[in-house]
């Protein structure tokens, strides 16, 4: 029960997007891929600037019992980040509304983010799973009642609609800010590791390897144009991919106190579920196809399309999950194995393979890079 109450909560903050996308994507196809990129694009700057306060939070808790301190931390990056998204969009020449759309939506869930892995190292993952849930769940009911009312009296094809998202989801974050923010005593005593930048020092391996990590996950939606139909498909169902990363995210959060006795134990079991769920999904055409034909109005081949990107997303979410299993001992190889996959599929692309070929490639060659992690002593 407690999994699913994580892996719901988790979903929750990660699903509002992706129905944007989705619910888009029947009116105006080639605006949801761009709403796509658009998302990759804010969702690498805000996990860098996360610098994987989650992970290590919900490993070994907030950085000198000071969780105030660690809540001024990652407002303060989430501001610098926002700014470097709109910058980037601008760029890019995203329009404005998209723009500002993208960054309030990631800027509603960032605080939530971190108290997911306070929560799981607070109260224990079940007590923890719970109460976040609780906490996301209230934000995805409260934006998608919104979403929905907007969307069956207005549509999503007016600018202004996207403006009262954002600033809804904004309203949200300052609400979350402020309650738990003054929940939390103040830590008056002085210490070495309170400061920003010791906060910096102290997350640092374990930010390479976040950073690193999230552009490789969103590498495939960059390394693909808006424009022909086939290439806007790919955009659209590849957004929906995160939510299973959300799932096995939340297996892996499962096992972490089983990891830390015992990584070899951890991984089989993590191993074990991953390919049913690939196994799955592999003989999923006779049951998914026609659902999919009748949801978008897509030909048979484009469904095709749609249902392969799903299934090689999943595919390369699950395998790039066990490089998380070097967060136990050694965390800059970790951020290696992410490494080395982004340079794979960068020069697997470049070179003239598919965007699928790269996709499976470097799944591989992360998983079993990944298998060293077994090796490492604790």
């Amino acid at each position: 029960m407690s999994r699913l109450s994580a892996f719901v909560g988790q979903a929750c903050l990660a699903f509002l997007p992706v129905l944007v996308i989705q619910l888009l994507s029947l009116t105006n196809l080639s605006l949801a891929a761009l709403l796509s990129q658009s998302f990759a694009i804010v969702s690498v700057l805000f996990s860098v600037s996360y610098m994987a306060q989650r992970q290590y939070v919900n490993i070994y808790g907030p950085i000198g019992n000071d969780i105030r301190g660690d809540i001024k931390f990652r407002l303060k990056n989430v501001v610098v980040a926002s700014a470097l998204s709109l910058m980037l969009l601008k760029y890019y020449e995203v329009a404005f509304y998209v723009a500002f759309f993208s960054i309030t939506i990631k800027l509603s869930e960032s605080l939530l983010d971190y108290l997911y892995g306070y929560f799981n190292h607070t109260y224990g993952f079940k007590k923890g799973a719970r109460s976040f849930f609780k906490l996301s769940f209230v934000r995805f009911m409260l934006l998608l009642a919104l979403m929905t009312s907007l969307y069956y009296f207005v549509g999503l094809n007016e600018s202004y609609v996207w403006y009262l998202i954002g600033v809804s989801s904004i309203i949200f974050l300052l609400v979350v800010t402020f309650t738990f923010y003054y929940k939390f005593p103040r830590v008056t005593e002085k210490k070495l590791f309170n400061g920003y930048k010791s906060r910096i020092k102290i997350l640092f391996p374990f930010s390479i390897s976040a950073s690193l990590c999230a552009f490789l996950v969103v590498l495939p939606r960059w390394l693909v144009d808006v424009g022909s139909e086939s290439d806007n498909i790919f955009l659209v169902s590849f957004s929906l991919v995160p939510v299973f990363g959300v799932l096995f995210n939340t297996l892996f959060a499962s096992y972490i106190e089983l990891a830390r006795v015992n990584i070899s134990e951890s991984f089989k079991k993590l191993l074990l579920i991953v390919v049913s769920v690939n196994i799955l999904f592999y003989f999923s055409d006779i049951l998914l196809l026609p659902i999919i034909t009748a949801l978008y109005s897509y030909s048979y081949d484009l469904a095709e399309v749609y249902l392969k990107s799903v299934k090689v997303g999943v595919f390369f979410f699950s395998s790039i999950l066990f490089a998380n299993f070097y967060k136990f001992n050694k965390p800059y190889l970790e951020g290696a194995t992410y490494l080395v996959g982004i340079i794979t599929m960068f020069t697997l692309n470049f070179t003239g393979f598919t965007i699928y070929t790269s996709i499976m490639i470097t799944s591989l060659v992360v998983f079993l890079l990944s298998m060293l992690s077994l090796k490492v002593k604790q």
